[in-house]
């Protein structure tokens, strides 16, 4: 009997670079993965890198090259010609009650963001934290382990871990994902 040789859409192809962001006016993360599939099916996800991004826009009355709008498109323009990224998603900013211009700041950086993604054609999504916070918590976890999750990068900081479940929720990877998976991803995120 002859062995079949898999189809082309069963073989792994390159990585989907996948980018999630996890905003904030005062730290905001990064994280990349690639995801392999065998045709519709994720085989494997590998976190390429997680880490704090800086700086950020923290004072919108400056101009000219010294501006934080400036230095911020400079740092997004080098992390994105670094990592490559097919997909970059963001976490939206929901303002709850008056917090100043937090909004406002954070707005600018998911334009430039957009922009940049834009230019490069890259697929650019924003998404709201309920959305895949609920179905992280849905699909085979609880809000216990995304606590305990947190809880492991407490001395570095908890949007480490959003945008990394922030770039899984982008690829399709939730349902991809169990405790065993969870755990070796995170595995040198911990300090």
């Amino acid at each position: 009997m002859k062995i079949k040789k898999p189809t082309k859409s069963c073989r792994i192809t390159k990585p989907l670079v996948v980018a999630g962001w996890d905003m904030g006016s005062k730290n905001t993360a990064a994280s990349v993965i690639h995801v392999y599939s065998k045709g519709p099916v994720i085989s494997r996800i590998e976190r390429i890198s997680s880490e704090m991004i800086t700086p950020l826009i923290n004072d919108l009355t400056q101009t000219g090259e010294a501006s934080a709008f400036f230095q911020f498109t400079k740092a997004v323009l080098k992390w994105i010609n670094k990592y490559k990224p097919d997909i970059v998603m963001c976490e939206r900013f929901i303002s709850r009650g008056l917090r100043g211009s937090i909004g406002e700041k954070v707005t600018y950086m998911l334009g430039i963001i957009a922009t940049i993604c834009r230019r490069k054609n890259i697929k650019f999504i924003l998404v709201s934290a309920q959305s895949w916070k609920n179905t992280f918590c849905r699909r085979h976890f609880s809000k216990d382990k995304l606590e305990a999750m947190y809880l492991a990068v407490r001395k570095k900081n908890a949007h480490l871990v959003d945008s990394f479940l922030i770039a899984v929720f982008a690829a399709g990877g939730f349902p991809f994902l169990n405790e065993k998976r969870i755990d070796k991803l995170m595995e040198n995120m911990r300090p």
